[in-house]
């Protein structure tokens, strides 16, 4: 059994499909509608120079090609039709990773405690208006965020 993260009013699903072997990094496979993508990340733990706050940041290393998630999934490379698909299916994807976390947990961390960095901007849960720290949140992700669906 494997968990998803689940948007069912948007048909968004994600799940951490490899390990990156010796390299750091996950890759992951979002499934939005009927496109599957499949990308990679890095996350490292980051302390704000002023603040001295802690916080896990993820960046993408790769996005609509991973050769890991293909040799693990059979998913090949996403050719995006427009620039504007690839933008909003990088939106999806930040939005995804914030709430898996660090292993499907994401709501159960404060806000801010992981950051996806879009376009040079670390984005948190709450700019997509979710409430963190097993908080309700305001929309979209409950407690059924993560299921088990068969491998």
């Amino acid at each position: 059994m494997q968990s998803i993260v689940v948007d069912h009013e948007r048909d968004v699903s994600l799940h951490r499909a490899a390990k990156m072997g010796r390299i750091p990094g996950d890759g992951f496979l979002l499934t939005w509608g009927e496109r599957q993508i499949p990308f990679e990340s890095l996350r490292t733990q980051v302390s704000d120079p002023v603040s001295g706050e802690t916080y896990y940041l993820t960046k993408f290393t790769a996005f609509g090609v991973s050769t890991a998630v293909e040799m693990r999934t059979k998913v090949k490379s996403y050719r995006f039709v427009s620039d504007e698909e690839l933008a909003t299916a990088m939106r999806l994807a930040t939005e995804a990773l914030l709430v898996y976390g660090t292993n499907y947990n994401g709501l159960a961390r404060p806000d801010g405690y992981n950051r996806v960095e879009l376009d040079g901007v670390e984005l948190r849960l709450s700019d997509f208006g979710i409430a963190g720290a097993s908080a309700e949140p305001r929309r979209r992700y409950g407690q059924t965020s993560t299921h088990d669906v068969p491998e």
